[in-house]
């Protein structure tokens, strides 16, 4: 009996650790970019573990990739990485009206007691089976400005995607989120499942998004953790920003 006991916790150990060892991590939401200008953007993503994030920018020429090391950006908080399922990015000392491409990353903090830090598999966007993700930074300079507008959405990702589909986004500068978006904040769902996921695959990942609250962002018991997704970086939720 003993040992039929013993080698039944060994087949369930055995278990455990070869699903914690198959356990990947994956981007759940985003990247998207905010509050860009002539010399910066904040880039957001969500992952779908406690993890580590970090972002990679390269010029955006004809060379590959990974032709020569690229300069990595933390999602980090004085000098401290920041474990979380939420990754913002600052990113500042760029160039007017430039494009940059850029891949987002997310590693699983499996562990972490005092100085010691024990990561898991990581995850990312792809650069190898389709073109890496582009944003151009801000031009003051520039004569013309072309920019869409949307509002009063209320989670209807149907008349979002019938919207976005009247603007050529070949030529479109940014976009205006106007409020009520929702119609209540009670969950992160809320927020994805409502417009910004739809709003990520047509053109958020590439196109900035500038979001000014409505009354019914201030709905609901999620509402208090609006900034942790729009204008993260920023000290307020109010904004100027210039284009051409």
């Amino acid at each position: 009996m003993k040992r039929f006991q013993v080698l039944m916790v060994f087949l369930w150990l055995s278990v455990c650790l070869a699903g914690a060892v198959e356990s990947k991590i994956q981007l759940v939401h985003g990247p998207y970019l905010q509050n860009l200008g002539p010399d910066e953007v904040t880039i957001v993503w969500l992952s779908d573990k406690p993890s580590v994030g970090w972002v990679e920018l390269a010029p955006d020429d004809d060379t590959n990739f990974y032709a020569a090391e690229r300069p990595k950006y933390y999602d980090a908080r004085n000098g401290v990485k920041n474990t979380s399922t939420i990754h913002t990015v600052k990113i500042k000392g760029l160039k007017p009206g430039t494009n940059y491409r850029y891949r987002v990353f997310a590693q699983e903090v499996l562990s972490h007691v005092g100085h010691k830090v024990i990561y898991g598999n990581y995850a990312s966007t792809d650069v190898y089976s389709r073109k890496p993700l582009v944003f151009k930074t801000s031009d003051p300079a520039d004569k013309t400005v072309s920019f869409a507008m949307v509002n009063d959405i209320h989670g209807k990702n149907d008349v979002l995607a019938n919207l976005v589909s009247k603007c050529d986004l070949k030529k479109t500068d940014f976009f205006l989120f106007n409020g009520d978006m929702v119609s209540v904040f009670n969950e992160e769902n809320h927020i994805f499942d409502g417009f910004m996921d739809t709003a990520t695959k047509l053109f958020a990942s590439e196109i900035p998004m500038y979001y000014t609250r409505g009354n019914h962002e201030t709905r609901g018991a999620f509402a208090t953790e609006f900034q942790r997704y729009f204008s993260p970086k920023e000290e307020n939720i109010y904004y100027t920003f210039r284009q051409g």
